[in-house]
């Protein structure tokens, strides 16, 4: 499919890409490429848009997606792959159709010489009169269908053309109301099958990858933040959340005895173990080197069973040290791997992240003191309360 896109590429604040970007673009855009397909964005909802046509050449039609405030996703195809989606034939072949922007402005034409000029002034007066329909008068059968960013699919006839053989006006009638209808559709298949779709998926792919971080498969430092406070700014006072922050113990040592490769694979196995252990609703995040986070976002006592709220976050602390306590790395699986880990209560020990990470910060280095493969929950009245 993607062999038909003259562009679909991923292009940057600084004109640079990746993709399949064509040279007739980047001497076109030259230095304004990456503002001018910018430009081109017009819906604000969706952050992205549709443009037919690039200075005096009509031969393109673009799509371009916002991904990030420095990236958009561009994509074009000749206006001509239209041709395939309404095939003329005899008894249609007086019927007229084209694509028009919001200026009147032919996009797309059978007669590749239209493209770029405005529709017969008898029409674009007549379409005043129809957004979007069908409209008959003496001289004119006109249909229209409003198309993406103020566009429209225009298909028009003369009447007497229409009328020149009596009785089979009405047939010709019926058959033309098909054939706008037919040729809408297939519009809109074309541009759902062709751009829409995978460029949707595309954008998808690459909003996942800037929020995971790609070792671990968890959210990356930046993304879990964000998503953890706000997801506080919702809670009520009285809902249960928690903060567990955690450190590998001796990981220094894992890198220096047995390599960077086993070190990364412990990280890896690190974000395996957290998705295990947690449900799909809670956030997991690596904060960066061999520190992760947990936001216990999920908590219900009636199917849990648990006796309070602290008793069910020491059983996920203690089901986490031991599923660690299950791990071991290296060549002789002899080097096992441990988790120091501090806890920190909504709203008891804050209402904010960077307050919640303060508290489980603390109580993670009071683990680590007190011989390190443990949790701590932290308290307010420097009373910690420590599990194995």
């Amino acid at each position: 499919m993607l062999e038909n896109m003259v562009d679909f590429g991923v292009i940057y604040s600084n004109n640079h890409f990746v993709g399949k970007i064509s040279n007739g673009t980047l001497l076109s855009f030259g230095e304004n490429l990456y503002n001018d397909f910018s430009k081109m964005i017009t819906r604000s909802s969706t952050n992205d848009g549709w443009h037919a046509g690039y200075k005096d050449s009509y031969k393109r039609i673009y799509y371009v997606k916002r991904i990030n405030e420095n990236a958009v996703l561009a994509v074009s195809f000749y206006t001509s792959e239209l041709d395939d989606v309404f095939v003329r034939s005899s008894s249609t072949e007086n019927i007229k159709a084209c694509i028009t922007d919001s200026t009147n402005t032919i996009i797309y034409s059978h007669d590749f010489n239209e493209a770029g000029t405005k529709i017969d002034s008898a029409i674009s007066e007549r379409l005043v009169l129809s957004e979007s329909g069908t409209y008959i008068d003496n001289e004119y059968l006109i249909a229209t269908n409003d198309c993406v960013d103020n566009w429209k699919i225009i298909q028009y006839a003369p009447v007497d053309v229409i009328l020149k053989e009596k009785n089979e006006a009405q047939y010709s009638i019926l058959l033309i109301g098909i054939v706008f209808a037919l040729f809408a559709a297939l519009i809109t298949i074309f541009l759902l099958e062709k751009i829409i779709t995978p460029v949707t998926n595309i954008v998808n792919t690459l909003d996942d990858e800037a929020h995971t971080d790609l070792l671990t498969g968890v959210l990356n430092k930046r993304s879990f933040e964000k998503y953890t406070q706000e997801t506080l700014e919702k809670c009520s006072i009285d809902e249960k959340r928690a903060l567990i922050l955690l450190d590998i113990d001796n990981f220094k040592g894992v890198n220096d005895n047995l390599g960077h490769a086993y070190g990364d694979k412990v990280l890896a196995g690190v974000g395996d173990i957290l998705k295990r252990v947690f449900n799909n609703g809670d956030y997991l995040g690596r904060l960066g080197g061999d520190e992760f986070c947990v936001f216990l976002n999920t908590f219900d006592p009636v199917t849990e069973k648990y006796n309070s709220y602290g008793h069910f976050i020491e059983e996920k602390c203690s089901e986490l040290c031991r599923a660690f306590n299950e791990n071991y790395t290296g060549d002789d699986r002899r080097y096992k791997i441990s988790a120091s880990i501090g806890v920190a209560v909504f709203s008891e020990h804050g209402k904010s992240f960077g307050e919640l990470y303060q508290c489980a910060d603390k109580a993670l280095y009071e683990s680590k003191h007190k011989g390190k493969d443990t949790f701590t929950i932290y308290s307010s009245n420097s009373e910690t309360e420590e599990k194995k």
